[in-house]
C-alpha cells in the first residue's frame, strides 16, 4: 500500500512511502514527477512494487534516482524491478558499493548532498549494522531517513553481519542523536512524527546498554 506521509505530517509533502510484507525494508518515494526512491526493498513476489505505484498518479519509469541506505538483500532486491522500467542513477556508500552492480552507480563517501525534486538530502556514513550503511538527513525539513541504523523506540540495528560494529553503531547513534529531528524515517517500522529526537536518543542509550562490556 502506498502512504502519502504528508497525511502523517504537513512537512512530509511529496514524501509516500510503500509498505512491504515480511523481510523487506520500507520504500520511500520522494518527488512527483522526478522520483527518487530511498531504497527498493527485497523484490519478492509479495513486495513487487509496480502495483503499488498502479494505484498512484506516479511511475516506476519516473524513478530517476536511487539510494541506498546499505545493500542487504531487503533494501536492494527490488532494484531488479526498477531497472525492468528505468535506468536510474544509484547511490551507495563506498564500503557497500563492493557488492553491487548496477549501470549507473556512485559511490558515496559521506558528507555529499544528493539533490531531489524536494530539495538537497546530505549523507550521513553510519557504520555499524554494515560498513556502508548511511542515512540520509533533510535540515530543512528535519526528516531523517535512518536505515537500519535507528528504528522507532530505541531500536537499532544488528551489528553482527559480516561487517557490523558495535562501536561503529554507538559512534553513528552518537551523531545522528545530534541532529534536529522532526520526524524519522526507518528502515523498517512505522515513521516517528513526535518525539522523534527522543527515539533517537533513546537508540543510543539502548545501544550503549547492550554492549557495554
Amino acid at each position: 500500500m502506498f502512504i502519502d506521509l504528508s497525511k502523517l505530517q504537513s512537512n512530509l509533502a511529496g514524501i509516500g512511502m510503500l509498505t512491504t510484507v515480511g523481510l523487506s525494508s520500507n520504500v520511500y518515494v520522494i518527488g512527483l514527477k522526478s522520483l527518487t526512491l530511498v531504497d527498493s526493498g527485497v523484490g519478492n513476489r509479495d513486495n513487487l512494487l509496480a502495483p503499488q505505484f498502479e494505484r498512484t498518479d506516479l511511475r516506476l519509469k519516473d524513478v530517476h534516482q536511487v539510494i541506498l541506505t546499505h545493500v542487504h538483500h531487503d533494501h536492494t532486491g527490488g532494484l531488479r524491478e526498477v531497472h525492468d522500467h528505468s535506468t536510474p542513477t544509484v547511490f551507495v556508500q563506498e564500503a557497500d558499493a563492493v557488492y553491487l552492480r548496477v549501470p549507473k552507480l556512485v559511490r558515496l563517501k559521506g558528507g555529499e548532498e544528493i539533490i531531489t525534486e524536494l530539495g538537497s538530502l546530505s549523507v550521513l556514513h553510519t557504520p555499524g549494522h554494515s560498513a556502508g550503511s548511511l542515512c540520509l538527513y533533510d535540515p530543512r525539513r528535519q526528516v531523517l531517513f535512518s536505515g537500519d541504523t535507528a528504528f522507532p523506540d530505541g531500536g537499532f540495528g544488528r551489528t553482527d553481519g559480516d561487517s557490523g560494529s558495535s562501536l561503529d553503531m554507538i559512534n553513528s547513534l552518537k551523531k545522528l542523536a545530534q541532529l534536529k529531528v522532526q520526524v524519522l524515517l526507518p528502515g523498517h517500522g512505522e515513521p516517528v512524527t513526535e518525539g522523534a529526537e527522543q527515539s533517537l536518543s533513546l537508540s543510543l542509550h539502548e545501544a550503549e546498554e547492550y554492549f557495554r562490556d
